[in-house]
């Protein structure tokens, strides 16, 4: 039986390809992503985000069409086109062609003026937008890492429960310890994994959450590059008083009167 070199090919080429299919997406499951990197993704493929900066454009399309004079409007009208006796005809008829536009005396700078802030306003809110996802992100991260932490320390509990029940059962079998000894010890295994079993439950949970900022239906690592005992110094108080006027509650609240007086303008 002879075999059509294309699918033989084919076939070579497909079982040469899925071992190194699989490693990658082995790779690509099993490696950590550090805080910085969430950040970075959220702020880039949010969809919240990507849609804000949508908006964005938006506004500076109005802002540009408000820089317009207005189109000069020409009007047709004609008369006496179905009269009788000598009016009958079309050739007497009358046509009158008038050309109008508007004088505008400020108004188009006022327009503009309004679609500014606008423009101001849409780009603080997709800001105030961006500060909230990248706090929901690290809220996100930190929660994984606790997760991942308890899971370590659930997996070490079980192999201590392990080790417990090879030497419980070693003195059971030399007569030194009764059987409910190590009956209890392997009651004391069941509920360690049980209580792994659950915290990789929650670690997986916590992924898929921490994912969904960046848009991704997977989450395409394993663990999170982080030391839940290094914490950052904080900063001086003063410093932080004086951050107040960046922020961006405050910005935006500027924004929204600065455009309410340019439309009642």
């Amino acid at each position: 039986m002879r075999m059509n070199p294309r699918i033989v090919c084919a076939w070579l080429l497909v079982w040469a390809a899925g071992p190194t299919m699989a490693q990658e997406s082995q790779t690509a499951e099993e490696r950590s992503i550090s805080l910085e990197e969430a950040l970075e993704r959220t702020l880039s493929d949010n969809p919240e985000l990507v849609a804000a900066g949508y908006q964005v454009e938006v506004m500076k399309g109005r802002e540009q069409q408000a820089g317009f004079a207005p189109n000069p409007e020409l009007t047709i009208a004609v008369e006496d086109i179905a009269g009788s006796g000598t009016y009958e005809r079309v050739d007497r008829a009358e046509s009158t062609v008038s050309l109008a536009w508007i004088f505008e005396r400020g108004v188009r700078q006022r327009r503009m003026d309004a679609a500014s802030a606008g423009v101001s306003l849409a780009a603080m809110e997709a800001e105030l937008l961006r500060v909230d996802a990248a706090a929901e992100t690290a809220r996100r991260f930190l929660r994984v890492l606790e997760a991942q932490s308890l899971a370590d320390i659930s997996a070490e509990s079980v192999q201590l429960a392990e080790d417990t029940v090879a030497a419980v059962e070693r003195r059971v079998e030399a007569g030194r310890a009764p059987q409910a000894d190590l009956q209890r010890a392997r009651a004391n295994l069941a509920s360690a994994r049980l209580d792994l079993h659950d915290v990789e439950y929650e670690s997986q949970a916590a992924r898929m959450r921490l994912a969904a900022q960046w848009g991704a239906t997977s989450p395409g690592f394993r663990r999170v590059a982080a030391d839940p005992l290094d914490l950052p110094d904080p900063e001086p108080y003063p410093q932080l008083l004086a951050r107040l006027e960046q922020n961006p509650e405050l910005v935006r609240y500027l924004s929204q009167e600065r455009l309410d007086e340019a439309q009642v303008q």
